[in-house]
């Protein structure tokens, strides 16, 4: 029986370890994610298809604007925003307008 509990218990606070884990991103919780892209990037929609979008064979550093983390690109055609950030916040990886 006390097995059984343990297991419970270590199932819960893995849960709630994931659970932090998707609504963060580099340690910035959801709600300043959200305020801070309203107040950077605005209300507008992306209505661009970024598929199209051409650039030009180097790595390229570049800083996601809402969480800061700094990360490398393969081509100069950098996005805005970091994957986590993007989903978080419901944005375009690419512009950082928000998604429909």
């Amino acid at each position: 029986m006390k097995k059984i509990i343990l297991i419970i218990v270590a199932f819960i606070i893995g849960i709630v370890i994931l659970v932090n884990m998707l609504n963060t991103s580099n340690g910035v919780s959801k709600v300043e994610l959200e305020q801070k892209g309203y107040s950077l990037l605005g209300y507008d929609y992306c209505t661009t298809d970024h598929s199209m979008e051409v650039g030009g064979d180097a790595f390229t550093e570049w800083k996601c604007e809402l969480c800061g983390i700094v990360a490398n690109n393969p081509d100069t055609n950098t996005p805005e925003l970091c994957g986590n950030c993007a989903r978080i916040t419901g944005r375009c990886h690419h512009c950082g307008k928000l998604e429909k």
